[in-house]
């Protein structure tokens, strides 16, 4: 019998609430390596600074702008998102082994 754990970290696409059809892939859950890699300390995370740390944690996304270009995951257009969108992206990621344990 083998005590050996291996560290992994998937993904999930996920909806935004303001944009049907909309598909974001983010982590199933943040690491701390995470959140080291895009704040100096987890107290520097809040609102001023959501749209790096996003920029940084999505993958990918299905966004375009009107020439059908796809837009690049970057702070400015993350900052163009409703807040009630990026609140929903830091629950999905944050939130989601509180969920399992829950279910």
């Amino acid at each position: 019998m083998s005590d050996k754990v291996t560290l992994k970290k998937g993904h999930k696409t996920v909806e935004l609430p303001n944009y049907p059809k909309s598909q974001v892939t983010i982590p199933e859950r943040l690491t701390l390596k995470d959140i080291k890699d895009n704040t100096s300390s987890v107290a520097d995370i809040g609102t001023e600074n959501m749209g790096e740390i996003l920029s940084k944690i999505i993958t990918d996304w299905n966004f375009y702008d009107e020439d059908d270009n796809k837009l690049p995951i970057n702070e400015e257009n993350i900052d163009k998102l409703y807040m009630e969108d990026i609140n929903f992206l830091v629950q999905e990621v944050v939130n989601q082994k509180n969920a399992e344990k829950k279910g």
